[in-house]
């Protein structure tokens, strides 16, 4: 097998890896591995820019508000209007959001292998 046929295994692997681990959440946190990664990233960073949250996460900014839209209807975060400057819009955990996490996180770790800690 010549040597970029192998890195193209090598990544059908991780991302099969990947995909696995994701189920393995959402089955035992009721949240997929995207929603963790962006409440992990709004609960680090506290008031923060879906912008910021999107160059945070290596996600799209359309993919960071469709998953932003799903935590809103289940009242997981909400969005606030910034006072300074009304274009920009800031993204909070909200209490029930701040509560699930910390219960996600903790069964997500008891879940996860080492390579996939949050």
């Amino acid at each position: 097998m010549e040597k970029h046929e192998e890195v193209l295994v090598a990544l059908r692997q991780i991302i099969r890896a990947i995909d696995l681990h994701s189920r393995k959440l959402n089955k035992v946190a009721g949240l997929t591995g995207p929603q963790l990664v962006l409440m992990r990233a709004i609960q680090d960073l506290g008031e923060v820019t879906i912008r910021q949250l999107s160059n945070h996460t290596n996600m799209s900014q359309a993919t960071a508000t469709t998953i932003l839209d799903r935590l809103a209807s289940r009242n997981l975060i909400v969005r606030v209007r910034s006072n300074l400057d009304k274009r920009k819009v800031h993204a909070h955990l909200t209490p029930e959001g701040m509560q699930r996490w910390s219960k996600r996180r903790n069964r997500c770790r008891k879940a996860s292998s080492p390579a996939f800690r949050l």
